[in-house]
């Protein structure tokens, strides 16, 4: 019988899936509750907000998950080591950094910023101005790269026997 850390590694893909769909249910809830509080009018800039929400963690879950069940791949911690060349796991890093240019496109040239200072509550967080949005993202984008950056490095100096 597996333990607990092997269905964890091989399943977490499915585990992130269902959250996805929680925090989905999640954003709903919030835009009811906004959209009772706001006026008629902008009630239909908030429906299309889960839909982003969704359809990008799914893609990203679902490569995972493809990866994990049609590439053979045997833990998540595999995902850690792009270097080695994997198809699925490089497949899920260009889906990742994806989504990053996606957002970043949002954000700093769409009106993405202003999206989330003009309602309060969409997300957990609310920054009151575009610059404390974009500087948040950004940030949160340094840390994402620099994991890149630590993954893809972390074969530079090994020699291949």
């Amino acid at each position: 019988m597996p333990d607990i850390f092997d269905l964890f590694s091989r399943y977490f893909w499915l585990l992130a899936l269902v959250l996805t769909v929680f925090n989905t249910f999640s954003y709903r809830q919030s835009i009811k509750r906004l959209s009772k509080q706001q006026t008629i009018e902008s009630m239909p800039r908030y429906a299309p907000w889960p839909y982003g929400f969704i359809l990008l963690n799914v893609v990203i879950w679902l490569t995972m998950g493809i990866g994990m069940v049609v590439g053979q791949i045997p833990s998540i911690f595999d995902y850690f080591d792009p270097g080695a060349g994997n198809p699925y796991v490089l497949a899920w890093h260009a889906v990742v950094v994806s989504s990053w240019v996606i957002g970043c496109l949002w954000v700093f040239v769409g009106h993405g910023a202003q999206f989330i200072v003009d309602h309060p509550g969409i997300l957990f967080i609310m920054p009151s101005t575009t610059n404390a949005v974009r500087l948040q993202f950004g940030l949160g984008l340094l840390g994402g790269v620099f994991g890149e950056m630590i993954m893809w490095t972390q074969h530079l100096g090994t020699t291949v026997r």
